[in-house]
């Protein structure tokens, strides 16, 4: 049984939302910032730590229950492009690995899990 956290991602394409799990923060070191990168080929999506005079950065701020959305269609859209699967409007689970020797989680956009409202 393994100790690491689970590196995870919600995709929420209902609502145009992406919801970055508290330990994948943790992983790349609780930044301040984060970048979010589409690698079409490889069919991945990486979360990277960054700063505030990134182009395309986005501020960590935690809403009232202790969570991190980002609400953004043209993203959405984006990985819609490359993955079509996540046209239809429901949740899914990605489970991301930490790269070695950087502080970026990478989420495998074929392998997901379909969340359903209950959860």
């Amino acid at each position: 049984m393994s100790c690491e956290p689970e590196l995870g991602l919600r995709l929420d394409t209902r609502y145009n939302r992406i919801c970055i799990h508290r330990a994948t923060l943790k992983a790349i070191g609780n930044p301040e910032y984060v970048v979010l990168g589409i690698h079409p080929k490889g069919r991945k999506l990486v979360v990277l730590p960054s700063s505030e005079n990134v182009p395309d950065a986005l501020r960590v701020r935690y809403a009232e229950d202790n969570t991190f959305s980002i609400h953004s269609k043209p993203l959405l859209d984006g990985i819609r492009t490359v993955v079509p699967q996540y046209g239809q409007p429901r949740s899914y689970l990605l489970r991301g690995k930490l790269l070695t020797g950087r502080p970026a989680v990478a989420f495998d956009m074929d392998v997901m899990e379909r969340i359903t409202e209950a959860e």
